[in-house]
């Protein structure tokens, strides 16, 4: 019930605050994003998941580039912004669900993006280990993490417990870690 409870109060802080979350945050998510795939190939056969989307703004680095790319969030408000920011972005999708129980089967995606999740959820290897459950093997997660919530030695442990191997770790000038990892073999 407790899990319930904090899932429920940050959705309504994304609800409320929806209408200005790009005016606030835009340039440093897009910096994380510019990180993330500045060392990550992208394919066009590639099913890719933004999990926890927010108002979409990945989706325009992503424009035409792979053959699925679907935007997962479980606050209603940003995802209609996400809509209407990303309807010249082609084919995506938008699901509205818990990043704790994304309802897709096992190894679908090539690519799974939890821009600035982590944080907000009750308990992080939890999120992770659904992250290697949708990945396809030897697929690759972009995973972030705010400094303020996690020292790099706590965001290490955290991401190597749930399963995931760290290929590049960048952080530099933003405010958070950007970690390219890898998906083991099941």
């Amino acid at each position: 019930m407790e899990s319930f409870q904090h899932k429920l109060r940050v959705m309504l802080r994304y609800d409320q605050t929806a209408k200005t979350y790009n005016e606030q945050y835009s340039m440093e998510q897009e910096a994380k994003m510019k990180a993330a795939l500045k060392h990550l190939m992208i394919k066009s056969s590639f099913a890719v998941l933004d999990l926890g989307c927010g108002t979409g703004l990945l989706f325009n680095f992503l424009n035409g580039k792979v053959k699925l790319l679907i935007g997962l969030d479980l606050s209603l408000a940003v995802l209609k912004l996400a809509k209407k920011q990303a309807s010249d972005v082609g084919k995506f999708s938008l699901v509205r669900a818990d990043a704790d129980y994304v309802p897709f089967r096992e190894n679908i995606f090539h690519v799974v993006f939890a821009f600035t999740l982590l944080q907000n959820m009750p308990d992080p290897i939890r999120t992770l280990r659904e992250i290697i459950r949708i990945s396809k093997p030897y697929g690759k997660v972009v995973v972030t993490g705010l400094k303020k919530s996690f020292s790099w030695k706590e965001f290490k442990t955290l991401l190597e417990k749930a399963g995931l191997k760290i290929l590049r770790v960048s952080d530099g000038e933003l405010k958070g870690y950007v970690v390219l990892c890898a998906i083991q073999k099941r």
